[in-house]
């Protein structure tokens, strides 16, 4: 076999979302359920939106396109733009200048502490910034893949741990503690998942979800597909994902539920005239929210399908959809278009955003 060529678009894999304590990541956008307000990029820079109102309460770097973020650290939002040169910081709460730092960087990620990048030197390794100055707290570097080229394709952080395409890093120890495989014949990571009871929930360009326990020991290995999976689950009594038959920008997928046994309960197979969603699901109890092709061809949707059977609960109009859906309580944010649009969580109606502010206004 020749040299292993990691065809993943650096653009889309660096808006993979990356969780970080009381926040939650739709394309393009971040939000925790109790403010009432995302911080969200489009077309040209990036801005503080009322979830309520849809007013802006302020907007910065009006003239740039952002290449990663934005991304929230301590109350404070960071964004890399000018080819992923410069990482430029603001105040979440007033937009306020804060500082920005040269970084050479094709991610962002926190984990509501720190913010990581590329180490800029070399790019092997990672690197954690005071969110409030800029100031280098640690770095780490860790040896290159072997076929892989110099960079990291994604980036996620939970439970303590910060995982990438190549290695797991331990925050709490700054040391790399895992190099997945990565010889010519290997399948390289995709998707990264936490399940549960410390499992680890890995992606693989072959289709396949491998689950690995706390100390990465292989403890089974499910086939979702033939192509890559962009997006994994551990739900009740088996698993979510989705495969495609390019790591970005494609249009001809599947998206499947495995049971406990890895046979699939039901599957979805997915053809669009417009690029699919990277990251199209979010779980809510025993229902999935999926942005799916629509009736029109060049269009996606969003959907409610019971994880039982896959059967449809309601279904948006077309529209320019993108993943994945936020809830909070009843309500779902999602970014449709340049905007974040408001659905209700039980009939898929989209909201009214002044009644809906007059409704809160109400119960209070």
């Amino acid at each position: 076999m020749g040299t292993k060529i990691r065809s993943i678009c650096v653009i889309c894999a660096a808006a993979i979302s990356l969780q970080a304590a009381g926040q939650k990541h739709g394309f393009d956008f971040v939000t925790s359920c109790h403010s009432g307000v995302a911080i969200q990029s489009d077309s040209s820079g990036f801005s503080s939106v009322s979830l309520g109102s849809a007013a802006t309460n302020w907007k910065r770097l009006p003239h740039r396109i952002l290449d990663v973020g934005p991304v929230v650290a301590n109350h404070v939002v960071g964004v890399i733009t000018e080819s992923f040169r410069n990482l430029y910081v603001y105040s979440e709460n007033d937009g306020r200048f804060l500082w920005n730092r040269e970084v050479h960087s094709n991610f962002l990620a926190s984990d509501g502490k720190y913010f990581y990048i590329s180490r800029s030197d070399d790019y092997s390794g990672i690197t954690a910034l005071d969110p409030s100055s800029g100031r280098l707290v640690w770095s780490l570097k860790v040896p290159r893949p072997k076929t892989g080229g110099p960079y990291i394709h994604f980036l996620s952080v939970a439970g303590g741990f910060l995982y990438t395409d190549s290695y797991v890093v331990d925050l709490s120890k700054h040391a790399a503690v895992h190099i997945w495989p990565d010889g010519p014949d290997d399948p390289y990571v995709i998707s990264i998942e936490p399940g549960d009871n410390g499992e680890l929930l890995v992606g693989d360009s072959s289709g396949r979800i491998s689950v690995y326990d706390k100390q990465f020991k292989l403890l089974r290995s499910l086939q979702a597909g033939e192509g890559f999976v962009t997006q994994l689950a551990s739900v009740d009594n088996g698993f979510l994902a989705t495969t495609y038959d390019q790591p970005s920008m494609s249009n001809q997928g599947s998206f499947v539920f495995l049971g406990a046994d890895g046979r699939p309960q039901w599957q979805l197979p997915w053809t669009s005239d417009n690029w699919l969603d990277q990251q199209p699901f979010t779980v809510v109890g025993g229902s999935v929210l999926v942005i799916e092709p629509g009736a029109a061809k060049d269009k996606l949707r969003m959907a409610s399908r019971r994880l039982s059977d896959g059967n449809l609960n309601w279904t948006t109009s077309d529209g320019d959809f993108f993943g994945p859906p936020v809830v909070c309580g009843s309500e779902i944010y999602v970014k449709k278009g340049d905007q974040i649009r408001t659905f209700d969580l039980q009939t898929g109606v989209e909201q009214n955003l002044n009644m809906l502010r007059v409704a809160r206004g109400a119960k209070r």
